[in-house]
């Protein structure tokens, strides 16, 4: 087996990309690359595929980004093929870093398939690398603007936008923005306050003490 370019595809996806479309998807993206692997020839073949679903791209603490940081360091892979250039960052700095400094530094080839981007072969598309990764990074910011107004319109309508339901109550069964009183839980509350307004508090140096 030639070992010339020991490949780890990367795959990232988040809220920020999109994932409700399935061409964003982790199967849809790992498709891609082994396809892409396929075309390369036989100099070619995945060591491992390094998966962070449900990570931002607008940072680089990622698990399994982190552990092929680790193998680039140890050898084991050298070459990194992802999608497209968002699934390495959204980021566009650290894309940009990631790219034109630290893989260059230590002869990692990168290969974006749908950007038609090489770092290994002369490439007029690899010039177009700060611009691309300057887009992705302005359509990750757009998204979480957008996704901020929306849950803000939400509040404003009185509408419950947490993941939990605090004590006492539960998310509505037929509309999960409104919240039902937990019965069980109610009676329990209900005695805390009973017991709390039963007893003297007195103030002293913004302490609470109960007696």
């Amino acid at each position: 087996m030639n070992e010339k370019y020991k490949v780890a595809a990367y795959l990232r996806l988040s809220q920020e990309d999109g994932d409700k479309d399935v061409s964003d998807s982790i199967v849809s993206q790992k498709s891609i690359i082994n396809k892409k692997v396929e075309e390369l020839g036989e100099d070619f073949y995945i060591v491992d595929y390094y998966i962070d679903d449900g990570y931002t791209g607008l940072n680089t603490d990622r698990p399994d980004f982190q552990r092929m940081l680790n193998d680039l360091e140890t050898g084991i892979v050298n070459t990194i093929i992802t999608k497209d250039l968002s699934r390495l960052s959204r980021n566009s700095f650290e894309a940009n870093y990631f790219i034109e400094l630290y893989f260059l530094e230590r002869n990692i080839r990168y290969i974006s398939v749908l950007d038609n981007v090489d770092t290994g072969v002369k490439n007029s598309n690899n010039d177009m690398i700060q611009f691309k990764t300057l887009i992705n990074d302005w359509y990750s910011k757009d998204i979480s603007r957008k996704i901020k107004s929306s849950v803000w319109a939400r509040k404003e309508k009185g509408m419950f936008v947490g993941a939990i339901a605090p004590y006492g109550y539960r998310k509505g069964k037929e509309d999960k923005h409104k919240l039902e009183i937990n019965k069980a839980e109610a009676r329990i509350v209900k005695r805390i306050f009973e017991e709390c307004s039963s007893r003297k508090i007195y103030k002293r140096n913004n302490c609470r003490i109960t007696k």
